[in-house]
């Protein structure tokens, strides 16, 4: 199933944060499971779609980011969505 995840910005992210944050999207792309990401441009935030079996499996993967465990930074919502080819 794919997730969209929906990161939105509560407070400006710090560069060394949003270095590592960047840096995880992109070698879990390379494993398949982030299959694309990018910033709003209106500066809301981010968003991104992910892989994953479930809700649990999503929510973990959303753990394990180093933006999300930083702190306030940003609020993160996930909705199952079906992408039309």
């Amino acid at each position: 199933m794919t997730y969209l995840v929906l990161v939105e910005k509560l407070k400006e992210f710090p560069e060394d944060v949003l270095t590592r944050h960047r840096a995880f999207l992109a070698e879990n792309r390379k494993l398949g499971k982030v299959i694309q990401h990018g910033p709003l441009l209106d500066g809301w935030g981010e968003a991104y779609t992910l892989a994953a079996e479930g809700l649990e499996e999503a929510e973990s993967f959303t753990d394990r980011d180093p933006l999300k465990q930083a702190g306030d930074y940003a609020r993160y919502i996930l909705h199952p969505w079906m992408l039309t080819p």
